[in-house]
């Protein structure tokens, strides 16, 4: 009976540990210069920030992006200056995903921070 208490102790510490790690958000990892109306979840620099961060996860969970979410948007990137739809904004979107995300996340057109 004890072994058994045991044994159930350890194997719901180690779900726990895995749980945790799955979940964790580290600082943000990459970043998307927003552009006119060229970005790929389909939002233009006059949407709301709340519309913005809600198209931009919808976006990455659909490319099958793991928890993965928008920590910030700051205008500390490059202006474009024309009105072409792929000229940026100055917006840049961060966001912050487990570490084994990175690499997909810079296949979909991501920069990296570091």
């Amino acid at each position: 009976m004890k072994n058994k208490i045991h044994l159930f102790l350890m194997l719901g510490l180690l779900l726990l540990s895995f749980a945790c790690q799955e979940e964790e958000n580290p600082d943000p990892l990459v970043y998307w210069e927003q552009t006119g109306c060229a970005d790929p979840w389909q939002t233009g620099p006059l949407e709301t920030e709340e519309k913005l961060i809600k198209a931009v996860e919808s976006y990455l969970k659909d490319k099958n992006v793991k928890n993965a979410r928008v920590t910030s948007i700051f205008h500390d990137g490059r202006e474009g200056v024309c009105l072409a739809c792929t000229c940026t904004t100055g917006n840049r979107i961060y966001i912050a995903a487990p570490q084994n995300q990175k690499e997909r996340l810079l296949n979909l057109g991501f920069q990296s921070i570091d």
